[in-house]
C-alpha cells in the first residue's frame, strides 16, 4: 500500500514536472515570437508597486474609443521605469569616511556641469499607456525636441512616472531614487489617480490602489500567526472554516478575506469592493495631493517645478467653466464665481453619500475642477507676490487640447490615457515651456499665453496655416517676424507684451483673438 501510494506520488511529480518544463519551454517560444501581454504590478517596498523590468517586450493595451487593441514594444530599466537609466546607488569609495553614493548610468548620456537634468513622475498616462511606441511616449517626445531645438546634451529627461501612483507615491519615489541626479526641472502630470483611488477605486484618503488587497493578505497569512502557511488549498481553507476539531489539531486558523461581505464592483481596472467610503473623503485628498506636491517641489531641489493637472476627454465648457474664454479681470473673477459655486453645489448634493460608480464622474469633476479653479487664481495673483524659487507651479493640461469631448477623442484612448497624438500635445508643450522658462521669461506670461496659442495649434488643420495665422497676428505689432516654432511665437509674443501693463497686455490679447478669428477664413 505504501509502495503503491509512493509510485502514485512519484508519478504525479514527474507529471507535473514535465508539464511545468513544456510550459517553460512555450514561455521561452513566446517570448522570443515577442507575443503581446498585459502589464501587471509587483511588489516593492515602500512605494508599494512597479512594473517588472522589461526588455524588448511586447504590450497591448485597448483603444476603447476605437475599439482596437495598440501593440506596443518597451524596454524598462530595472526596476520597470521607462528610461535607460539605472536608479541603483552605488557608494563612491574615494573619501572613506563620507562615502557619497551617485546613480549607476547606463546610457549614452553623461551629467555635466552644462546638463539640465529634467525629471517626469506621475502616474501611467506620464509612464507612457496608450503610446503604439516608446518613441511617441511624452518622456521621449520630450527629449527629442529638446534636443532639436538646443542640441544633444543640452538636457536629460528622465522618466520617473509609475503605473498606478498616487502623489504620495511619487513624492516616496522622488526621496527614493530622484534625489540623485541634479534637477533643473520636476515635472508632473497627475490628479487622476490620486481622486480615482479614493473613490472609484474606494481605497478611501490616503490609500494607494492596491490597498484593499495587500492588506487583506499581510491580515490573513502574517497577523498573529508565528508559521503563516502560504499554500492553502481552496477546500483546506473551507475545513478549516468549519470544522473547529480540525483547527483545534492542526493549530491552523481560516483564511477568510477582509472583503467577504462587501459589494463587489467591477471596473475596466478590475475588481474592488465598497468600503463604505464616504464622497466627501475627496477634499482630504485634495489636501493631500496639494501637500504632496509642495513636499516634492522641496523634496526635488530643481530650481523650477510645473505640475501639470491630468488631461481628460471631457468638454471643457461644462466640466471646467469658462474662466480660460475669460479676456478681462472681470469676466474672469465672474467666471470663478459660477465655477465656484457649480462645484459646491456638487460636493453638497453627494457629501453624505458613499463612494459609488455612479457618482465617480462628478467626484473627477470636482477634484480637477476644484484645482483647475486654484491654479487659475494662483496664474492671477502670482504677479501681486514675490514666487519663491521653486515654489509649485500648477498648470491645466487640458487647455492644450480642443473643447468639445468629440474633437478630444482623437487624442485619447480612454478616460485617461493618451494616444500617439495626445502624448505628442503634451511632450511638445513641456519642451516649450522649458525652453520658454529658461530664456528667462515670466511664468505668467509662458503659460498664460503658451495655453492660448497651443489651444490654436491644437484645432489648426496644418502646420502652415498655423505659421502663417500667427505671423499674420503678430505683424501688426512687429515689423519682422520669421518663427519657425511655437517656441520662438512664444518668445516674439512676450517681447511685445512683458513691458506692458496688466491692462493693456489683456486688451493686447483680446484683439489678437479677435484677428486670429477674423484671418483664419482668409488663410488658405
Amino acid at each position: 500500500m505504501i509502495v503503491a501510494l509512493f509510485l502514485t506520488l512519484g508519478i504525479l511529480c514527474f507529471g507535473i514536472g514535465i508539464a511545468e518544463l513544456n510550459y517553460r519551454k512555450s514561455e521561452h517560444h513566446n517570448s522570443k515570437q515577442k507575443v503581446p501581454r498585459r502589464i501587471y504590478m509587483i511588489y516593492h517596498p515602500y512605494v508599494m508597486h512597479l512594473l517588472p523590468p522589461m526588455k524588448e517586450e511586447v504590450l497591448v493595451w485597448t483603444d476603447r474609443f476605437r475599439k482596437k487593441d495598440i501593440h506596443c514594444t518597451i524596454s524598462t530599466n530595472k526596476l520597470g521605469f521607462q528610461t535607460e537609466i539605472e536608479f541603483e546607488k552605488l557608494c563612491d569609495t574615494t573619501d572613506s569616511d563620507r562615502p557619497l553614493r551617485r546613480p549607476e548610468i547606463q546610457s549614452s548620456r553623461r551629467f555635466n556641469p552644462d546638463t539640465k537634468v529634467v525629471l517626469l513622475t506621475g502616474g501611467s498616462a506620464a509612464w507612457g499607456m496608450g503610446a503604439s511606441s516608446q518613441d511617441a511616449m511624452i518622456s521621449n517626445v520630450l527629449q527629442r525636441k529638446l534636443d532639436e531645438r538646443t542640441g544633444v546634451g543640452r538636457y536629460t529627461v528622465i522618466n520617473q512616472a509609475m503605473g498606478g501612483w498616487v502623489s504620495f507615491q511619487q513624492l516616496v519615489g522622488l526621496s527614493r531614487w530622484g534625489r540623485d541626479f541634479p534637477l533643473s526641472w520636476l515635472l508632473c502630470l497627475d490628479g487622476y489617480n490620486d481622486a480615482a483611488t479614493t473613490l472609484f477605486f474606494q481605497q478611501g484618503f490616503d490609500k494607494h490602489r492596491f490597498h484593499d488587497v495587500t492588506s487583506g493578505f499581510l491580515h490573513a497569512y502574517l497577523s498573529n500567526l508565528h508559521q503563516p502557511v502560504f499554500y492553502r488549498g481552496q477546500w483546506h481553507n473551507r475545513l478549516l472554516e468549519l470544522s473547529a476539531l480540525l483547527r483545534k489539531i492542526t493549530g491552523q486558523q481560516p483564511i477568510i478575506p477582509p472583503w467577504r461581505n462587501k459589494q463587489k464592483i467591477k471596473t475596466p481596472g478590475g475588481i474592488v469592493f465598497s468600503n463604505g467610503i464616504s464622497w466627501s473623503d475627496i477634499n482630504k485628498s485634495l489636501r493631500f495631493y496639494l501637500e504632496n506636491h509642495e513636499q516634492m517641489a522641496l523634496l526635488s531641489g530643481a530650481s523650477k517645478n510645473l505640475f501639470g493637472i491630468h488631461p481628460v476627454p471631457q468638454d471643457h465648457l461644462s466640466f471646467f467653466g469658462q474662466a480660460h474664454l475669460a479676456t478681462t479681470p472681470y469676466a474672469l473673477e465672474e467666471a470663478f464665481e459660477v465655477q465656484s459655486k457649480r462645484l459646491q453645489e456638487i460636493f453638497d448634493k453627494h457629501k453624505n453619500s458613499p463612494a459609488s460608480e455612479a457618482n465617480w464622474p462628478d467626484a473627477l469633476n470636482y477634484f480637477l475642477s476644484t484645482l483647475d479653479l486654484m491654479s487659475s487664481r494662483f496664474s492671477e495673483t502670482r504677479n501681486s507676490r514675490q514666487m519663491k524659487p521653486g515654489s509649485p507651479l500648477h498648470c491645466n493640461l487640458n487647455f492644450l487640447f480642443p473643447d468639445s469631448q468629440e474633437e478630444l477623442k482623437e487624442y485619447f484612448i480612454d478616460s485617461c490615457h493618451l494616444n500617439d497624438r495626445g502624448q505628442k500635445l503634451v511632450g511638445e508643450f513641456y519642451a516649450d515651456y522649458i525652453l520658454y522658462s529658461d530664456e528667462g521669461m515670466p511664468p505668467d506670461i509662458s503659460i498664460q499665453h503658451h495655453t492660448y496659442l497651443t489651444e490654436q495649434l491644437a484645432s489648426a488643420e496644418s502646420n502652415l496655416r498655423d505659421t502663417l495665422l500667427f505671423q499674420s497676428m503678430l505683424n501688426s505689432h512687429t515689423e519682422n517676424t520669421t518663427p519657425t516654432s511655437c517656441f520662438e511665437l512664444l518668445r516674439k509674443l512676450n517681447v511685445i507684451t512683458q513691458s506692458l501693463p496688466e491692462s493693456e497686455r489683456v486688451e493686447l490679447v483680446r484683439k489678437l483673438q479677435q484677428d486670429a478669428k477674423k484671418q483664419s477664413s482668409l488663410i488658405p
